[in-house]
């Protein structure tokens, strides 16, 4: 789910870029619900990494800390939502 989330979030911020281009803010209205399907799914597999591994004891000689990957698709998809609704809003096209 992680690598669907970045592959949406390169997408909508691609798009988020297009819809900057004068005349194609309308671009937006495709793209904002894209940007939402990979929130959801960052945000779901974001979630789910903490149930997956619970790191034995401090005292354990095989102890480990993993560390969560950065949610990097969740944040592309979060700055195309947000910057995308900004131009919609400028735009007039969400009173």
């Amino acid at each position: 789910m992680r690598m669907a989330s970045l592959i949406l979030g390169i997408i909508a911020v691609v798009g988020m870029f297009i819809g900057f281009i004068p005349c194609l803010g309308w671009f937006n209205w495709l793209n904002l619900p894209l940007a939402v399907v990979g929130i959801i799914l960052g945000a779901v597999d974001y979630n789910n990494q903490s149930k997956t591994y619970l790191p034995p004891t401090e005292y354990d000689p095989n102890y480990v800390v993993i560390k969560k990957p950065f949610p990097l698709g969740l944040l592309l998809c979060g700055i195309a939502f947000v910057f995308g609704l900004l131009r919609l809003i400028a735009g007039g096209g969400v009173i």
